[in-house]
């Protein structure tokens, strides 16, 4: 069959197939009655294929064909690229295959779908060769799969026998990853301090989610987001990443942290607009997922700490447009939860805190460490270097700092223990 050279256009379809106007393969074709769907190859270059089923979209003209954006993305199937395409003639049949996840991601979402992961293949997959990389769509996630080789199989096209020997996770790591997130923490230990607040915002969460009961369903709770406020230095973030990295272990796919200040240098608002609209999209497609804003009042000011009238109109219309944004992708979307942390509720603007309707349901307030718990963390980080230090550098240290920042948290005690060596060198 001839080879065709077409230009990628990103969709909106949920579904993993190639859309292809008919024209473009048959002139004949009028109507999609008469379209007949095929199988196609797609070249990614450097000797890698995807094979793909057709979908007719009239709405492209010829010379043009289309993929779901994210998982084109996946893939790294850029837009407005053109790509060599071939029609198949030959499929193979394959009843059962041994197949590798291609990251890890795509591993952790299988694990926790393992139930319909069965019907999955049985409604999506038809085609399968040696080598192929092909996708699937579970629970409204994008994931890729690759029909993998063993030493027991080598020149089979058709690859595993029983049920047990389906899954091949050989040359995936079996550990669960990081996710794909800023280091909230390096420390563990730190963390012990903020028990009772990861407790308490780990109970908000886990009901939000209702990960403990089965029956119940996500629209039981329609506010489903949690401001988190407190002054710098202590442990908003330690709090929040503690309390996803325990939900993730359990039911969480997703979560990923953003700071609001990345934005403060662009100068159009469509831009923030279109760059949180790119985010949330990653976020939706792994469900159920937490998006984390930190410096949130930093981009959504209250206007009564402004004084630009210039400032002023572009903080509202830009406060206006993201709490669109929100509202429309919660409403279709009942598996996101957005996280905003700030200094002080005060200090956000009122379209996320005053207008109807509410635009979260609980607001946790993390209260300054006191002196006990400031020792209790200064002591670990210390053991943790392994150095000791005197009761009353100790004693120093901790009435010189109030922020829970652990770089901040390492100078000063670097800085301490340096003072005191000087010292001890002079007497």
């Amino acid at each position: 069959m001839p080879s065709h050279i077409l230009r990628c256009v990103h969709s909106k379809n949920r579904n993993c197939f190639l859309g292809i106007n008919p024209r473009t393969f048959n002139n004949n074709v009028r109507h999609a009655l008469e379209f007949k769907v095929s199988t196609v190859r797609l070249n990614l270059g450097d000797d890698q294929y995807l094979y793909l089923s057709t979908l007719a979209d009239y709405t492209l003209n010829e010379g043009q064909f289309s993929l779901n954006g994210f998982f084109a993305m996946k893939i790294n199937v850029q837009k407005d690229r053109f790509y060599e395409i071939d029609e198949q003639n030959e499929s193979i049949e394959c009843r059962s295959v041994t197949f590798c996840p291609v990251s890890v991601d795509d591993w952790e979402i299988l694990q926790n779908n393992t139930e319909i992961t069965e019907e999955v293949f049985l409604n999506q997959i038809r085609i399968l060769s040696l080598h192929m990389i092909f996708p699937i769509w579970i629970s409204g996630l994008c994931i890729l799969l690759r029909v993998a080789i063993n030493e027991e199989t080598i020149g089979q096209h058709t690859i595993a026998v029983d049920e047990k020997k389906e899954w091949n996770f050989n040359e995936i790591e079996t550990f669960r990853s990081t996710p794909i997130i800023e280091d909230f923490i390096n420390q563990q230990e730190p963390s012990l301090a903020l028990t009772n607040t990861v407790d308490r915002l780990l109970q908000i969460l886990e009901l939000q989610l209702q990960i403990d009961l089965k029956k119940s369903s996500w629209d039981d709770y329609l506010l489903k987001n949690v401001i988190i406020t407190g002054r710098s230095g202590s442990g908003k973030k330690t709090v929040v990443g503690e309390c996803c990295q325990r939900l993730w272990n359990k039911h969480l796919i997703y979560y990923k942290f953003v700071d609001c200040l990345s934005f403060k240098g662009t100068k159009k608002l469509d831009n923030i607009v279109i760059s949180i609209s790119q985010i949330i999209d990653e976020l939706v497609f792994r469900q159920p997922s937490i998006l984390i804003l930190d410096h949130f009042d930093d981009l959504f000011p209250n206007e009564t700490t402004i004084t630009d009238a210039n400032i002023i109109l572009a903080t509202q219309k830009l406060s206006l447009s993201i709490r669109e944004l929100f509202n429309r992708i919660q409403q279709i979307h009942k598996q996101f939860i957005i996280i905003p942390i700030a200094k002080q509720i005060t200090n956000i603007h009122r379209q996320f805190t005053e207008e109807t309707p509410l635009f979260c349901s609980q607001i946790l307030a993390i209260e300054s460490l006191n002196a006990t718990q400031r020792t209790s963390i200064i002591k670990q980080v210390i053991e943790n270097k392994k150095q000791t230090i005197s009761e009353s550098l100790l004693h120093s240290i901790v009435n010189r700092t109030e922020s829970f920042v652990i770089k901040d948290l390492y100078t000063l005690i670097d800085n301490a223990l340096l003072h005191s060596w000087m010292s001890f060198g002079k007497t």
